[in-house]
């Protein structure tokens, strides 16, 4: 049988416009922070970064992110298809996601931040219906 991994310490898991890189000091700058998404339609597509900073960690792990709707029902999901390695349970593991999110419907949501199996963080976000202006 297989140990199973002790599950990681998330110290981040933020939502982003643009994740980019400081040429000088080679530190990630995480640039917008969103905590909705606004459209005129559903189900909407919205481009999002992740920024995941673990640690506390020992070995192999698979990554996903899932976004779930209010009652729990995961309505996306996405991941790499090769595991994250973080071997020194001293260190601290960064990990950049790009992804285009579909929303099915406005409504609050939840992403959430899931290492082998096991969720390790989440977070609230918004996907709301923006008026259309009306016509003078």
């Amino acid at each position: 049988m297989k140990n199973k991994l002790p599950v990681p310490v998330c110290m981040a898991f933020l939502t982003c416009r643009v994740i980019t890189n400081d040429v000088n000091t080679q530190e990630d700058l995480l640039i917008g922070l969103p905590r909705a998404y606004w459209t005129r339609t559903f189900p909407g597509a919205y481009p999002l970064n992740f920024f995941i900073r673990c640690t506390s960690a020992h070995g192999e792990y698979s990554l996903e992110v899932q976004l779930q709707n209010s009652e729990g029902k995961v309505v996306w999901q996405d991941g790499p298809s090769t595991p994250w390695v973080m071997i020194d349970p001293l260190e601290m593991y960064d990990f950049r996601m790009k992804a285009n999110v579909v929303f099915p419907a406005p409504g609050i949501y939840q992403f959430v931040l899931v290492l082998n199996g096991e969720e390790v963080a989440r977070q609230r976000f918004h996907a709301k219906l923006q008026e259309v202006p009306a016509q003078t």
